[in-house]
């Protein structure tokens, strides 16, 4: 998984670097603003990269995607508690929908004889034919 998320990024970058070329050229950099926006995008966005691989790989895609859920909430309660922002109630709405997507996403399933195993297959295709 991580070969291809790496593949990905380059044709991103590839992609996107373009459009900001002009902006990075003009811009007056410092140290501080540089490192920053360099540590955020290696620890940031890079680790968040790799766990989700990591994850995708041991319990599978669509419940390590179910984290990605997580986000708004997390968002939203830091922003309460860090810097006392004021919330509407419709994004508390918004951050029950997230749980409940996230935890619907991720609970085990009801119905186990709907899980079909690659080696059963051949036998509901026999089942089925006769």
């Amino acid at each position: 998984a991580l070969p291809v998320i790496l593949r990905a990024q380059i044709v991103a970058v590839l992609l996107t670097a373009p459009l900001g070329v002009t902006d990075v050229v003009s811009a007056r950099w410092t140290p501080a603003p540089f490192f920053s926006l360099l540590i955020l995008g290696a620890f940031g966005t890079g680790v968040a990269f790799v766990s989700l691989a990591t994850a995708a790989g041991r319990v599978g895609a669509t419940r390590a995607s179910s984290a990605a859920f997580l986000i708004p909430p997390v968002a939203l309660l830091l922003g309460v508690m860090v810097r006392g922002e004021q919330v509407a109630m419709l994004s508390i709405s918004g951050s029950v929908v997230c749980l409940a997507g996230s935890w619907f996403m991720r609970r085990p399933r009801s119905s186990p004889e709907l899980d079909i195993e690659p080696s059963q297959s051949s036998l509901v295709a026999q089942r089925c034919e006769s």
